[in-house]
């Protein structure tokens, strides 16, 4: 169970820096800056952890998963281009914008 515990701290602590830079609240000073993606990363080696602990091959769940996602979710979600960006508004619809140099 210490696991699940794991896992949902660094979801949290994901949680939370969205939440600074997209969200409403402000990072305190005293707070220590971590990226997105450095969280990001936190979430996935707490989950393949997880994942070994119960024996899972993540590599076919990988696989089922993307063929759900190219079969099911095809339209489900808009490809990302790195010049990209994406905000969400008051009722959670997404706006995408392209950055230009």
């Amino acid at each position: 169970m210490s696991l699940l515990a794991t896992l949902t701290e660094e979801v949290g602590e994901l949680a939370r820096e969205l939440n600074h830079v997209y969200g409403d609240k402000q990072k305190k000073p005293e707070e220590p800056s971590q990226s997105i993606g450095e969280e990001i990363g936190d979430v996935l080696i707490a989950a393949i952890i997880m994942a070994n602990s119960l024996e899972i091959d993540l590599t076919e769940v990988f696989h089922d998963n993307m063929r759900k996602f190219q079969t099911r979710d095809k339209d489900r979600f808009e490809r990302k281009d790195k010049n990209d960006t994406l905000e969400m508004d008051g009722e959670g619809q997404r706006h995408g914008t392209q950055v230009t140099d």
